[in-house]
């Protein structure tokens, strides 16, 4: 029995320890201090490295959604030194602009040329690229030919009740006014992560064929946790400039009609999920999945 206690007890510890320097991690970046001394190896599928010194990367009551109603919303991990990467953003970019599956969102992490994204990348433990992660981490795909039946099928999968608006506004200097607003729909309050990320289309990195990734991320507008009681709804706008520092990097010279701004809101409970392989050792996350996304382009 007393080993049986002291099990439980350390199950519970490291759980709290989990969600603790998760919640640090999700919150570093309200400081402004976009500097990290971690340096991340990555790999390709044809075992090309990185060099070491690039930068990279309330359980609230759930409620059943209607079946494929759900938006799912996919980050595609990449770098630009990876000859695999271009066959992974052609396959997302097709996928998107034929509507197949219709029901999704995405955006391009350029780990190796993007401080925030590489950031991302980490939060992930994504050492292997390209990879695809859905809905927050609820599932992770390893195979291009894998990316619509896996989508398709989250699309049909349960989520909380909530119905997110997102709009944007075009304004002088590279300035975007955002405004979301979350309504929760279900019986009990919602603890949620809200990101809003703003996406270049047609991105100013290009990929190992010289070609521009699409919806790379640039910044995240908005970055927070939020708390809605059941029936309420949560407002908030923000300004997003483009020519102020974005983790060392301004963009002052994005167009109006290049830029995607999605939305996402996930549950806050971590959950801990494991990428698709186990040498040399395995790379776990604590994912937290999506509930609702929705995007607007600036007007």
């Amino acid at each position: 029995m007393e080993k049986i206690k002291i099990r439980t007890i350390l199950g519970i510890l490291i759980v709290v320890l989990l969600m603790a320097s998760y919640a640090k991690i999700m919150t570093y970046r309200n400081g402004v201090a976009y500097e990290d001394s971690i340096a991340v190896q990555l790999i390709d599928k044809k075992e090309m490295e990185s060099d070491s010194d690039i930068p990279s990367v309330n359980n609230s009551s759930r409620e059943t959604g209607q079946l494929g109603s759900h938006v799912v919303f996919a980050e595609l991990g990449s770098v630009s030194w990876c000859p695999n990467c271009p066959k992974a953003t052609e396959k997302m970019s097709e996928l998107f602009s034929t509507g197949t599956p219709s029901s999704f969102y995405y955006v391009t992490l350029v780990y190796d040329l993007n401080t925030i994204a590489s950031k991302r990348g980490r939060q992930l433990s994504d050492v292997y690229i390209p990879m695809l992660y859905l809905d927050g981490g609820y599932t992770v795909v390893d195979e291009t030919n894998s990316y619509a039946s896996a989508i398709d099928t989250l699309s049909n999968r349960e989520t909380n009740h909530l119905n997110m608006d997102l709009s944007s506004q075009w304004g002088d200097d590279t300035t975007i006014e955002i405004r979301v607003s979350i309504t929760n729909e279900g019986s009990a309050s919602y603890f949620g992560h809200l990101r809003v990320q703003v996406t270049e289309i047609n991105s100013r990195w290009n990929n190992y064929d010289g070609d521009p990734f699409h919806y790379a991320l640039l910044d995240y507008a908005l970055d927070k946790y939020i708390r809605i009681p059941a029936g309420d709804t949560y407002v908030e706008t923000t300004t997003w400039k483009g020519s102020d520092s974005h983790g060392g990097q301004t963009y002052g010279d994005i167009t109006q009609d290049n830029i995607m701004i999605i939305g996402t809101v996930s549950d806050w409970f971590p959950h801990l999920q494991n990428n698709p392989w186990t040498e040399p050792r395995p790379y776990r996350f604590l994912a937290q999945y999506v509930d609702e996304t929705q995007a607007s382009l600036p007007q």
